[in-house]
């Protein structure tokens, strides 16, 4: 029945140096090193004072126009090893230590504090303490041209990466000494591919796997480790191929989700399914002809 103005702002300097090394270790292998600090801004929709009231469902959202911009020092140490026709191998470690970052809270059954009223879920977007994220990354990518008649049109690609991460001084009433990873960030992640380069006919299949994570959308971080959101584990199978019919003339195919990988949350525990929602396989196929 009133309206307000609310008015909020700060103001900030960031110098961000940096050093990079490349050391050629040898003719075909380089070693590179790096020292970083970068700064990611929040969204600007997180920064407006806006109040979101759905008295349905008896939940209130806010934005925060007090969020600090997120801070991280990196440093980075990669090798590469490459071949005389195409590919390389490739290996590294990543250490980063991050500073005010942004996570969305959701209070239940609280009271707000402008109208009094208590809703059964406030949701708002907040700075945490401290993170920091150590990984190894591992790749392989060659032409298998050594490999007789037209099976020399094959190339793989393979690359692996583990992460490990912390989030500490996290202000929760009671979860300040829980080990908890940073939101969006699994442990296990890789990709796989083959494919084929001839003539005529071109394909590629590809695989993605990632492991559960902590969900960076809706779930965050919450009052007790029973709400968390997690994204479960996926594994998601792609392919794509071509046939020239002539020098101006290829069929194509395409196919998304081969295994009709679901989009799966859970709560806490893998047992506490969320949501659980399945899109098919999807196939696109045509003819493209060159004028």
């Amino acid at each position: 029945e009133t309206i307000s103005p609310t008015v909020g702002g700060q103001s900030y300097t960031d110098v961000l140096p940096s050093v990079n090394l490349r050391w050629q270790a040898a003719p075909s292998t380089v070693v590179r090193a790096a020292w970083t600090n970068s700064l990611a801004r929040p969204n600007y929709y997180d920064l407006v004072p806006y109040r979101s009231v759905s008295l349905d469902d008896d939940e209130l959202s806010t934005g925060n126009p007090d969020l600090k911009p997120t801070r991280a020092m990196n440093l980075d140490l990669t090798a590469e090893r490459y071949f005389a026709s195409v590919g390389l191998v490739s290996g590294g470690v990543f250490h980063k230590q991050i500073d005010d970052f942004i996570y969305n809270f959701t209070a239940f059954n609280e009271v707000d504090a402008v109208t009094g009223r208590t809703f059964a879920q406030i949701s708002r977007p907040r700075n945490g303490a401290k993170a920091r994220l150590t990984g190894v990354e591992v790749a392989v990518q060659r032409q298998l041209d050594f490999l007789p008649g037209v099976l020399k049109g094959l190339g793989v690609y393979l690359n692996y990466t583990y992460t490990d991460s912390k989030v500490e001084g996290l202000d929760i009433a009671g979860r300040e000494n829980e080990k908890l990873p940073l939101l969006g960030t699994a442990k296990h992640s890789a990709n796989a591919s083959l494919s084929y380069d001839g003539t005529r006919l071109a394909f590629r299949v590809a695989l993605n796997y990632q492991s559960e994570a902590l969900d960076a959308g809706e779930g965050g971080y919450n009052e007790d480790a029973f709400f968390d959101r997690w994204a479960d584990r996926r594994t998601d199978i792609d392919a794509n191929a071509t046939f020239a019919l002539t020098p101006k003339a290829r069929f194509f195919v395409e196919a998304n989700n081969l295994n009709n990988r679901p989009l799966r949350y859970f709560q806490g525990t893998r047992g506490r399914l969320a949501q659980d929602e399945y899109y098919g396989r999807r196939v696109q196929t045509g003819l493209k002809i060159d004028f």
